[in-house]
């Protein structure tokens, strides 16, 4: 039986082209548009309201589904719309949008881990639920959860 081998792909010189390359800040949007549906579930439901000044980081929808993550403002600024808006998807459907204007500060919310620096000192409850919290997900198609 003869082994299959892929004779072809490219063979790039420098596989690394930006090593070199600084990073730089780019500027903060005039307004994001954060949509309330998520690959799958229900949609996050805002605890925000129009008119309300929000800040990096910030929860501003949660959801009691444990295959989502809360949604978090990402700038600070004010709320200046909370309405269905097409979605950023082939479908064209429209789902529920939080708007946030920016204030130009991008000034955060509170992220430490609530108990000490070390985190070897934190309970695993502790921990899980800051994972749960920050909206962390995986990197694969579904965007599952971390905490899931």
């Amino acid at each position: 039986m003869s082994k299959m081998v892929f004779k072809g792909g490219l063979k790039l010189e420098n596989p690394y082209p930006t090593e070199e390359i600084d990073l730089i800040r780019i500027p903060l949007p005039d307004k994001v548009i954060l949509p309330m549906q998520q690959r799958i579930g229900e949609q996050a439901k805002p605890i925000v309201g129009v008119g309300e000044h929000v800040l990096t980081g910030q929860v501003i929808a949660t959801i009691d589904d444990a295959r989502c993550a809360p949604v978090h403002a990402s700038i600070s600024g004010k709320v200046v719309a909370i309405d269905e808006q097409v979605m950023a998807h082939q479908s064209g459907l429209k789902t529920l949008c939080i708007t946030i204007e920016s204030d130009g500060k991008d000034d955060w919310v509170d992220t430490s881990i609530g108990c000490t620096e070390h985190y070897e000192l934190c309970t695993s409850e502790t921990i899980y639920n800051k994972i749960r919290v920050s909206g962390i997900i995986g990197m694969g198609g579904a965007g599952f959860p971390t905490h899931a």
